[in-house]
């Protein structure tokens, strides 16, 4: 986030990630994710995107790593799991154990581990059948 004061947070789930000293404008399209906010968190708008949908995602230093995916409390606290199917989210949650007890994710993407924040995109793409 750089020197950057104000934050747009898309897809913000239940801001457990948004930072406290910075100006944050929230954007969650699902009601139960805005109801799960606490008190005093940023304001939300409620918005949809069509697809594809992209978001810019921003972390900060607070434990937030990929062990942290594997709890279903935190993955329900992240909007975006929510719009895949439950065989899906098995599926990647399976891979990511794999990969983290294998030592793989470390190897292709440990660097991150190093990192004060973290700037990326999101980004769902949604394949039908033909």
């Amino acid at each position: 986030m750089g020197d950057a004061r104000t934050v747009l947070n898309v897809g913000a789930g239940t801001g457990s990630s948004e930072p406290l000293e910075r100006w944050v404008v929230a954007v969650e399209p699902s009601a139960p994710m805005r109801a799960r906010r606490p008190p005093g968190a940023a304001p939300t708008l409620s918005c949809t995107a069509e697809s594809p949908i992209a978001a810019t995602a921003s972390s900060r230093p607070t434990g937030i790593g990929p062990e942290r995916l594997l709890d279903p409390e935190v993955r329900s606290g992240q909007s975006l799991w929510q719009r895949l199917e439950p065989a899906v989210v098995e599926r990647m949650i399976a891979r990511l154990a794999a990969d983290l007890q294998s030592g793989r994710w470390d190897e292709e993407h440990g660097s991150l581990r190093e990192r004060d924040s973290y700037e990326g995109s999101l980004r769902l793409v949604i394949s039908e059948p033909a």
